[in-house]
């Protein structure tokens, strides 16, 4: 009975992973046909194409954009402001530790503080970058 149990257990874990594993790559192919689909701006250009008018924007969007790329080791060259970080990004897989580092990373280069309320309220990276801008002064 218990050798039952065992096996039981052992096999709904394989499936599982097996689930798990594959949710993962659909994710993954997602990004990836998403961001080919576009203008493959490259993230240290990322603020230059789409703030051009605004230097401050220009360099904390780029910042922003290759701290996600260092911390998922995912090219994003394509990414839009408007694109959501976790619904078209696909970087849910983000722990919360690494969240945290991509805050206090840009809390440092930007010499600003970020609360717990406005991260979680933060869904685009464009979101993201004003919040910051604004922050920094920027308005």
């Amino acid at each position: 009975m218990v050798h039952a149990q065992i096996a039981a257990f052992g096999a709904a874990i394989i499936v599982v992973v097996t689930v798990y594993i594959a949710y993962r790559r659909r994710l993954a192919c997602d990004r990836k046909r998403l961001l080919e689909s576009r203008n493959p701006v490259p993230s240290r250009e990322f603020g230059a194409t789409h703030y051009p008018a605004d230097p401050v924007r220009a360099e904390i969007a780029s910042f922003i954009l290759l701290k996600f790329e260092e911390l998922t080791a995912y090219d994003f060259k394509g990414a839009l402001p408007e694109d959501r970080i976790v619904d078209d990004l696909r970087v849910d897989e983000l722990d919360s530790l690494a969240t945290v580092e991509i805050i206090q990373d840009v809390e440092v280069r930007f010499g600003i503080k970020v609360t717990d309320t406005e991260a979680a309220a933060t869904q685009t990276l464009n979101d993201f970058i004003e919040l910051v801008a604004v922050k920094r002064g920027g308005g």
